[in-house]
């Protein structure tokens, strides 16, 4: 008996370091593939990142075809960007696409309802195609987000003083 329980104690003792092993290889294995995961992402983001800083050059440069296929592209994997969201409804109204301009903007404002671009450029659209009440509405959003002032407000009221100024309102 004290041979076999002698023999048992030896088994276990071969056996802790195998399976202390196999535990740190299973450690670092989780570890790695934590790493991989982190990177991939990151160079997701990265790349989005890229996409939306391409999309703002395209616009910049008047090419605006070209800055909703790379703004396209951040919102297929960030949903929430309210930023690429308006940026994408801006293009589409300096195309003259004042359908998928409104789409866009209003999943920006779903997002972010005090979004400052987004308030100002749907209230330039609604000022292009002659809404003048809708336009207000934004222009006194923009008036609570910035009491003391801001660009989007005062680009908007200025797009609305013009529009009444040759319409005769």
């Amino acid at each position: 008996m004290v041979l076999r329980e002698t023999r048992i104690m030896e088994i276990g003792a071969m056996r802790k370091p195998l399976i202390v092993t196999a535990l740190a290889l299973a450690l670092v294995f989780a570890v790695t593939s934590l790493a991989d995961a982190a990177a991939t992402r990151s160079d997701s983001s990265g790349r989005t990142a890229k996409y939306f800083d391409s999309g703002i050059g395209a616009i910049d440069e008047g090419d605006y075809e070209e800055a909703i296929e790379l703004l396209k592209r951040v919102v297929k994997k960030e949903k929430k960007n309210a930023d690429a969201y308006s940026m994408l409804g801006f293009s589409y109204r300096k195309l003259g696409d004042y359908d998928n301009a409104f789409r866009y903007y209003k999943k920006a404002l779903k997002i972010d309802p005090d979004h400052m671009g987004a308030n100002e450029y749907i209230g330039e659209a609604y000022v292009e195609t002659g809404d003048i009440a809708k336009a207000e509405e934004h222009l006194t959003v923009l008036a609570r987000l910035c009491p003391g002032g801001c660009e989007e407000y005062d680009d908007l009221a200025e797009a609305l003083a013009a529009y009444k100024a040759e319409h005769g309102g």
